[in-house]
């Protein structure tokens, strides 16, 4: 009981800390005033919209996991919130992941955790691909002009490259051999140890269709949040816009108001 409440203690002091860090940075009476201005529905809305969004992602990530944990959907709910605390105020979002990977072992005691994590992203990427496109083809005369149309490929080619290592085994195989000949051997074994676990996700047609499906949901959820708290700030723009700049590669958002992929 000590241990718990030291360990609690702790996490409240590096929350407060982190938080402390970034209101150093803000012009807290700028803030307030642009609070201010925000009517409380729009407010609301916006954090049932994200809440929301959570839940599904949550979700998601429970299919994944049928095949091979059992653990009951309030318990995945909480890892999920600590690991997107983690993702938000971290530098990348490797480090949320990493968190709900953690809490994950330590609840189940089994390893699938690493696969059931790279699979909820990737089909959130997968989700998040097809909306670009799409925003890509109807919106390119809004951005034609601009390097956006080259980062948005260069993004799109390297999903499908990753995609044609992970699930053709001729280029996994070729992937392991230029590994082995740079003598990156361990690292090749656990590649292919993590690849042979992803693989047996590839019998499931039906999971892997429901979790593309939910990503969407996700994916425009998220745009639809960002559009009501935008429309909450005065910012007039049109929702077609979201779906270009929303979902643009992660390097080119900067948004106080995260969503999950």
């Amino acid at each position: 009981m000590k241990k718990s409440s030291s360990i609690t203690a702790l996490k409240s002091i590096i929350s407060l800390v982190i938080l402390y860090a970034l209101f150093l940075k803000i012009d807290i009476s700028s803030l307030w005033e642009k609070m201010r201005s925000v009517h409380p529905g729009i407010v609301l809305l916006g954090a049932c919209i994200f809440i929301g969004v959570q839940c599904v992602s949550t979700y998601r990530w429970s299919i994944i996991l049928e095949k091979d944990v059992d653990i009951p959907y309030r318990n995945l709910l909480s890892i999920y919130f600590i690991g997107m605390f983690f993702n938000n105020f971290l530098p990348t979002m490797i480090g949320g992941d990493a968190v709900k990977g953690y809490y994950l072992y330590k609840v189940t005691g089994k390893g699938a955790s690493l696969a059931s994590i790279f699979m909820d992203r990737y089909s959130g990427f997968t989700a998040l691909i097809f909306i670009v496109l799409a925003g890509l083809v109807a919106g390119y005369p809004l951005i034609k002009d601009t390097g956006l149309p080259i980062v948005l490929g260069i993004f799109v080619a390297g999903y499908f490259l990753l995609s044609l290592v992970l699930w053709v085994d001729a280029m996994h195989g070729w992937m392991l051999n230029l590994l082995k000949r740079t003598r990156l051997h361990r690292v090749a074994e656990k590649i292919d140890n993590f690849y042979n676990v992803l693989m047996s996700y590839k019998k499931f047609h039906k999971m892997l269709v429901k979790i593309f499906l939910y990503s969407m949901v996700v994916q425009i959820g998220g745009i639809i949040g960002y559009y009501v708290i935008a429309r909450g700030l005065q910012i007039d723009v049109p929702l077609g816009y979201f779906f270009i700049f929303i979902l643009s590669p992660r390097p080119l958002r900067c948004s106080p108001f995260p969503f999950p992929v």
